[in-house]
């Protein structure tokens, strides 16, 4: 017996699709999905491999994960398989943007920063502050020079 864990179903209808997917797995022999507790249970007659169970519930949107394995369970892992760890070095905006887009990806991510501040030039100094303050400029502006009579600055 394999369990995995499946993150993302939004609703009960979502088990079906992923029980549907598990079942044409070749060699998965049952496939029990729960919403509930956003888990599958499956019993396998020959041996499968870890990516490929994962893989069939990836393609449908969802994220799973092995949880548990019975004492009779025929799955199979690639030894060379490793979670990919990235380490980003600062954390200015691209720093940020690249994190995103790698745990998105299913890396784990660290963010190495050296400074006393975190968010770069362009968050703390640069573009973000300078269009807050040009925002800004432009509502007083807006309030000097309002359209509707009746209506003072004080």
């Amino acid at each position: 017996m394999i369990t995995l864990s499946i993150s993302g179903m939004t609703c009960a209808s979502c088990t079906h699709h992923v029980q549907e997917a598990l079942l044409a797995v070749a060699g998965v022999s049952s496939a029990m999905v729960s919403y509930d507790e956003a888990n599958a249970v499956i019993e396998t007659d020959t041996d499968i491999h870890e990516k490929t169970l994962l893989d069939a519930v990836a393609t449908l949107g969802y994220k799973a994960k092995v949880v548990a394995l019975g004492n009779n369970s025929r799955l199979t892992k690639d030894e060379d398989t490793e979670e990919l760890h990235v380490a980003i070095i600062g954390s200015g905006s691209a720093a940020f943007a690249c994190a995103i887009k790698a745990a998105e990806g299913g890396a784990k991510v660290t963010l190495i920063e050296g400074a006393d501040v975190i968010g770069g030039c362009c968050v703390n100094v640069g573009c973000v502050p300078s269009k807050i303050l040009i925002r800004v400029a432009q509502l007083a502006e807006q309030q000097r020079h309002n359209p509707f009579a009746g209506l003072e600055n004080g």
